[in-house]
């Protein structure tokens, strides 16, 4: 019997599973979450079976959840407005007393953004799935440790939190991010972090780590690790790496309102 994604996408080779990964890295904005879950679920035991490595894409939706989770709630009262927050403490209290499963919960949450209206900061914030679920790639590195491994940098969780105390913190993360997630990072630093996109927690461990270890130049910034900035995007402002992403997911949604019509 065939193997088929969603019921849809078949997987019964190695190719058809490269395709299927390839696919996903292209148009897993143009998924509602919960197909983008599912999809990402289902792909990453079939990605080890044929032996390749997790893409970025199928990790970031299909890790195990995790047991704290008050860092989604804490960033949301950020981003909301005063008479959200009572329904956001007690959708936090369900959370927590495990009252609800985590895939209920992240449906929950989702709602609750389309209600406060706060759908359009996904990518300043983490969306209800990376907010309560962690990344497959780092879920074992993330859970015991306490400390956090991308692919080119490391950060360790007390010297974030030496860091978030220090005098330029702030000047220099508002060089990157909006102020409401600055001073949410600062009041509730692991949490926050762990709970962020693979992108920011790269440019957060490389800001941190070079201010503590002071190893660049003054014309050198100071978050730019061996050159590595000036060879990948991270350094872009966080509302134009979002302004991308809003373009990216309508310029989707147009190919899928166009191909249903079909």
């Amino acid at each position: 019997m065939s193997n088929r994604l969603l019921g849809i996408y078949p997987v019964d080779t190695v190719t058809q599973v490269k395709a299927a990964c390839d696919y996903f890295d292209e148009h897993a904005l143009a998924f509602n979450l919960r197909d983008r879950v599912e999809y990402a679920r289902e792909l990453a035991p079939l990605v080890k079976m044929a032996g390749l490595e997790i893409p970025d894409r199928v990790a970031e939706y299909s890790g195990p959840p995790r047991e704290d989770v008050s860092a989604a709630f804490h960033i949301r009262r950020k981003f909301t407005l005063d008479h959200h927050h009572e329904e956001l403490w007690q959708l936090e209290k369900a959370a927590s007393a495990h009252v609800y499963d985590p895939d209920t919960i992240a449906e929950m949450l989702y709602d609750f953004d389309v209600r406060a209206g706060i759908t359009h900061t996904y990518g300043r914030i983490p969306d209800p799935h990376q907010s309560l679920f962690y990344n497959e790639k780092t879920a074992s590195v993330d859970m015991p440790d306490d400390i956090w491994t991308g692919p080119t940098d490391t950060l360790r969780r007390h010297q974030l939190e030496s860091w978030v105390q220090s005098q330029d913190y702030t000047d220099l993360m508002k060089t990157q991010f909006p102020i409401d997630l600055v001073n949410s990072l600062r009041e509730n630093p692991w949490p926050i972090f762990s709970s962020l996109p693979e992108p920011h927690k790269t440019i957060i461990s490389r800001m941190c780590n070079d201010k503590i270890y002071g190893t660049h130049s003054n014309t050198q910034p100071v978050f730019d690790v061996g050159g590595a900035i000036a060879k990948s995007e991270l350094h872009r402002p966080s509302n134009q790496m979002h302004r991308e992403l809003n373009e990216l997911h309508d310029q989707k949604a147009r190919i899928v309102r166009v191909l249903n019509k079909r």
